[in-house]
């Protein structure tokens, strides 16, 4: 058998893809060096070149992937509202919903956006908390809004290592300690942009003086086990740095008492446990105003971040994820985390993504989850390739499905899947079948020659202008018309009513495309100070005295109303 033959074998018995379809049409081919870097990070019995230039490796097994099991069907059947899964012929088969919750027909919102750290306020005029964000939605909820969006609030870095990413979390498990509403802190830096680093120590200050004088609650900690480790594991990286960096023994988990600052431990536990309790106040103020949460989830985690450190056996170290070569990025794009292998995770029963779901649905009506095609399959960048020569690993995307309906009709929370540039049928028909709803924005369907400015959104869409990762609407609309943005808020206004008038599901309007904001929030490719930290021109009180921003939407609501 030739050496690329047999190759292609066992990476086909691994899930992995030899070839791909860039977005230009052309067939992009696996380099033999890439595949079995991939190979050798998924575990798979190859060795590497060999002097006379052949490659060493033998077929797996049937059913054999890195000396794992196949323990589900891959190809579950279904009856209706419910999918089956079998682990294997002596285990009864694992009775789970087809579909996510909300499926069914539900009348047409709308609901307003904005990232946490731009929504500021005179009693707060640093990055915006979450006393910030439930006072966004009890205004939001007076004006007809069915939920107010953000971008992920979870567990960061912001000393060292430093990462102020929302898509870079610690974790995905624990909420960062920035949002904290700690009532007037001194010192606060005001400006254009987010200080992440001063305005974090400042509450460090705060949380340390409170944290010291706190007892936790006997049955919280019973509730939460795995919140102590998590704050043990923050304290040892702020002692001894990257995780990968410490002693075999703490390395491999096992952190002991004495070895670690109790005391900084102490301020992390105290963190995670103020911020269940704002957010629950959060949750109940937006649900009595008859408003809900539209949270995000990652794609992935800081390398460097519990999860990575928890969970070492389903993260992949010889890889990381990304993006191929596109008309934007040629050379195609490295995200720097690092990818969960397909068959540990089954092993465990997905029991880390079912925690990382119900961390954020227990809060949240809707989720968003990030590049959703990754529950399909991933670009992997094997470690010391560049990201052009990325192959794509495929995933058992059922099982990853069936565990997302559960977590959804579980904790009553919609789910929306990013679903934007180029996202095979095969992802489509899934959403489709599970009843996910995918994203419309209007910048990607902008087609300036023809009568309509874009084509009629899918019925079970979110639907905007924009989004984070794009110039805000009057930034779009200047470079097209060449005019110095003139009417790109009245341009903005009229589109958002179009859609309005629509079928769409859900409509999300950002209140700075009302006032005609050109900066954007963060550039793709990009890493700067410019990113993640711009903050909106006005304060939330003026935002909300803003008269004519408020009758439009008292408009939306009243097209949004009619059959």
């Amino acid at each position: 058998m030739k050496t690329r033959e047999g190759l292609n074998l066992l990476a086909k018995s691994h899930g992995v893809q030899t070839s791909y379809v860039d977005m230009t049409g052309r067939t992009r081919h696996a380099s033999l060096e890439a595949l079995m870097a991939v190979l050798r990070a998924l575990g798979a019995p190859v060795s590497s070149l060999r002097k006379d230039g052949s490659r060493s490796f033998r077929r797996a097994k049937r059913g054999e992937i890195s000396g794992l099991k196949r323990d589900f069907s891959a190809s579950p059947r279904n009856d209706g509202k419910w999918s089956h899964y079998r682990k294997d012929d002596s285990v009864p088969a694992i009775r789970t919903p087809r579909t996510c919750f909300g499926a069914g027909d539900r009348k047409r919102s709308w609901g307003l956006f904005l990232p946490l750290y731009a929504l500021w306020s005179e009693r707060n005029p640093g990055a915006g908390d979450l006393t910030d964000l439930k006072n966004f939605a009890r205004w939001a909820g007076g004006l007809g809004a069915a939920w107010v969006g953000t971008l992920p609030l979870l567990s960061q870095f912001l000393d060292k290592p430093f990462d102020p990413s929302p898509y870079s979390p610690a974790s995905r498990l624990f909420w960062s300690e920035f949002w904290l509403d700690l009532g007037e802190i001194k010192g606060l830096p005001r400006g254009r942009q987010v200080d992440y680093r001063r305005q974090m120590r400042l509450k460090r200050e705060i949380l340390e003086k409170r944290a010291a004088r706190w007892l936790p609650p006997a049955a919280w900690l019973r509730e939460h086990p795995e919140t102590l480790e998590y704050a043990r594991f923050r304290a040892a990286a702020e002692q001894r740095g990257a995780w990968r960096r410490w002693p075999d023994r703490m390395r491999r988990g096992d952190l002991r008492a004495g070895e670690i600052s109790e005391r900084i431990a102490r301020v992390h536990l105290y963190g995670q446990w103020l911020a269940g309790r704002q957010m629950g106040d959060l949750r109940r103020a937006a649900a009595a105003a008859g408003t809900g949460l539209y949270f995000d989830l990652p794609l992935g985690v800081h390398p460097d971040g519990y999860d990575a450190w928890k969970e070492q056996d389903l993260f992949v170290e010889g890889a990381t994820v990304g993006a191929p070569p596109d008309p934007f990025f040629s050379g195609g794009q490295n995200w720097g985390f690092h990818p969960i292998h397909p068959e540990r995770i089954r092993q465990q029963g997905y029991g880390y993504w079912r925690r990382c779901l119900a961390h954020s649905m227990r809060f949240a009506s809707m989720l968003r989850l990030d590049h959703v095609m990754g529950l399909h399959r991933l670009f992997w960048i094997p470690k010391g390739f560049p990201a052009s020569e990325g192959v794509y690993v495929r995933y058992h995307s059922e099982e990853w499905y069936a565990v997302l309906a559960q977590e959804s009709r579980r904790n009553r929370c919609a789910v929306v899947g990013e679903d934007l540039g180029i996202v095979p049928p095969e992802v489509c028909r899934a959403m489709r079948r599970h009843r996910l709803s995918g994203m419309f924005v209007v910048q990607y369907e902008w087609r300036p020659d023809s009568r309509r400015p874009f084509r009629a959104p899918p019925r079970r869409s979110v639907a905007c202008l924009n989004t984070h990762d794009m110039p805000p609407f009057a930034a779009f609309w200047r470079k097209r018309k060449r005019a110095g943005g003139a009417g790109a808020v009245e341009t903005a206004r009229a589109l958002l009513r179009r859609l309005a008038a629509g079928p769409v599901r859900d409509l999300q309007v950002n209140p700075e495309d009302l006032w005609g904001e050109t900066r954007p929030h963060n550039r793709p490719g990009t890493v700067g100070k410019a990113n993640w930290r711009r903050k909106a021109l006005v304060s939330l009180e003026q935002m909300r005295s803003m008269k004519e921003m408020t009758r439009f939407f008292k408009e939306i609501k009243q097209l949004r109303a009619r059959s």
